[in-house]
């Protein structure tokens, strides 16, 4: 699903039914957790080239910059860590870890 179409989707619905897709689609179920400190999050990216690695973290962020005040949440792209490897049968994987602060 392209930003567009997600914009399309979410269109017109409700907070709840937003999160709703965001779980669905992504697995972004950032509501539940302690809400008075920071959480740490990891999402792992599978890829096979540069550019793909690219448009996938460049739509994630993209994704965690729109809808992280949904969740009242605060997102600093500063504390991100980035984690390669390549695995023996030739995947390269990337893992992001990043955390999300309470709005106050």
């Amino acid at each position: 699903m392209d930003k567009q179409q997600l914009l399309t989707l979410i269109e017109g619905k409700s907070d709840t039914e937003i999160k709703e897709i965001l779980d669905k689609n992504f697995g972004i179920t950032w509501d539940r957790f302690d809400r008075s400190c920071k959480s740490w999050y990891a999402k792992v990216f599978t890829y096979c080239n540069a550019e793909q690695l690219e448009r996938e973290l460049n739509y994630f962020l993209w994704l965690v910059n729109l809808f992280a005040p949904l969740f009242h949440v605060y997102f600093q792209e500063e504390e991100t860590v980035f984690v390669g490897c390549s695995c023996h049968c030739g995947t390269k994987k990337l893992i992001l870890y990043y955390s999300l602060t309470p709005l106050k």
